[in-house]
């Protein structure tokens, strides 16, 4: 559905008399459009005007080159993306990077009026003081860093999405750096709001302490995501499609994938916030690959999770 339909629809729900407690959800597609964008593909959504020269758009990402040392399925698979129609990035030059930020920019843009659009009119309709609302997203794109402009890696430009909770008057303005797994803890979080018991099979946790109270913690050392690489074009004849996790602790991000030789990377984010460096082959950070390794295993066993753990490393 086109956004500004969905702003209408939810709108004119909003608009009418509820009697009883309700649940809205406002699916927006945007910024998703970027990827048509990068094919050079129709806007379903609308076009958002010509680039302008690249010396007038945003800057290179800071960590727009590959990472050192990275898994070596990375590197085929950037390379089997990008010479496949789907991702047709590989040629690009830098002020082709550049207007592609510029682009992306834009498309937040026209999802933020959307959601400007809703909550306006909560405004309107006085609910704003009784209503919790919830704002995320299920992946990034990438952005460019590591010249990529895709969804299914674990850098954090992919992987490290908004999640912002409102409820004038109860919750204060503030941020929390507690690790959140929005997949599984949106649930447990609307329950603990509505004052009901989140489903016995969620393995999430509910973020209303966090939101009330931003220096609670939550009791989680470590998330856990998983990736599966779609086939892009063979390279040197053989077409990969690999299976990923990434375990993500307090300070480390450890990712393993199901193909290569060298299919570890290890990336310390309080020094190395862009992911430039992979230290798995470091001697200094062993004893950490080890403590991460043995969290996922664990983590592997708890919820029966067939991926073959460290076969390769």
């Amino acid at each position: 559905m086109i956004d500004t339909e969905t702003a209408d629809q939810v709108v004119d729900f909003l608009g009418k008399p509820h009697p009883s407690p309700f649940l809205a959800v406002a699916s927006f597609l945007n910024p998703h459009n970027i990827c048509e964008w990068a094919r050079g593909n129709a806007l379903d959504q609308g076009n958002i005007g010509t680039p302008p020269p690249a010396q007038d758009c945003p800057p290179l990402r800071p960590n727009h080159s590959g990472q050192q040392d990275e898994p070596d399925i990375m590197t085929l698979m950037r390379r089997s993306y990008q010479a496949a129609p789907m991702f047709p990035v590989a040629a690009w030059s830098d002020d082709k990077w550049r207007q592609y930020e510029w682009a992306y920019y834009r498309f937040i843009e026209r999802v933020d009026a959307q959601v400007g659009k809703v909550i306006k009119s909560l405004h309107n309709a006085k609910l704003t003081e009784e209503t919790v609302v919830l704002f995320l997203a299920d992946h990034g794109d990438c952005q460019g860093a590591h010249h990529w402009n895709q969804k299914t890696v674990f850098y954090e430009e992919s992987v490290k999405v908004p999640l912002l909770i409102s409820y004038p008057g109860t919750i204060k303005p503030g941020s929390s750096g507690q690790l959140v797994n929005t997949g599984v803890d949106l649930i447990p979080t609307l329950c603990d709001f509505a004052g009901i018991s989140k489903p016995s099979v969620s393995p999430g946790m509910s973020l209303k302490r966090v939101a009330n109270n931003s220096t609670a913690k939550l009791d989680r050392t470590f998330i856990v995501a998983s990736n599966h690489l779609a086939q892009g074009a063979p390279v040197d004849g053989v077409l990969h499609s690999p299976q990923g996790r990434m375990l993500r602790s307090e300070r480390y991000k450890y990712c393993v994938y199901s193909e290569g030789q060298h299919c570890e990377s290890l990336v310390d984010l309080d020094l190395d916030p862009g992911e430039m460096q992979n230290l798995a082959g470091k001697d200094k950070y062993q004893s950490v690959l080890r403590a991460h390794r043995s969290m996922l295993r664990n983590w592997g066993s708890e919820f029966d999770d067939r991926f073959p753990y460290l076969a390769n490393a």
